[in-house]
């Protein structure tokens, strides 16, 4: 199967998903988990139709959440391995991909998220 063919069938698993990104809010992050399940999420992401990555947005509330996960660095959690680090580039990389959808793209720009990645970029 075409991975484009294996990521929509696992969009359709919203409970799936839906743990995959309550693993990376909730979870610990020093965990091979926490690394692994934002590697999957962001290959599903970016190989995905634009539809499920709509409905990742409106849906399942995704994006806001990853948004929220992003917050947490910002504030009070700090990356202190390798392996946080990878994971937390794979949930840039999710964002990335959920933000070649026009409206995905316009709900970032409403949650001014561009300026909560800058302030995290530069910590």
């Amino acid at each position: 199967a075409k991975p484009i063919e294996v990521a929509n069938k696992l969009m359709h698993q919203d409970n799936l998903i839906d743990w995959m990104i309550e693993l990376l809010l909730e979870g610990n992050p020093k965990s091979e988990n926490f690394l692994q399940t934002a590697e999957i999420l962001s290959s599903i992401l970016s190989s995905c139709n634009n539809d499920y990555k709509l409905k990742f947005t409106v849906s399942l509330n995704g994006l806001e959440r990853l948004l929220r996960l992003i917050n947490l660095y910002r504030k009070d959690r700090k990356i202190q391995t390798e392996e946080e680090l990878e994971a937390l580039a794979n949930v840039f990389d999710s964002i990335s991909a959920l933000l070649l959808v026009q409206e995905n793209l316009d709900s970032f720009r409403k949650l001014q998220a561009f300026e909560l990645l800058c302030s995290l970029c530069q910590k």
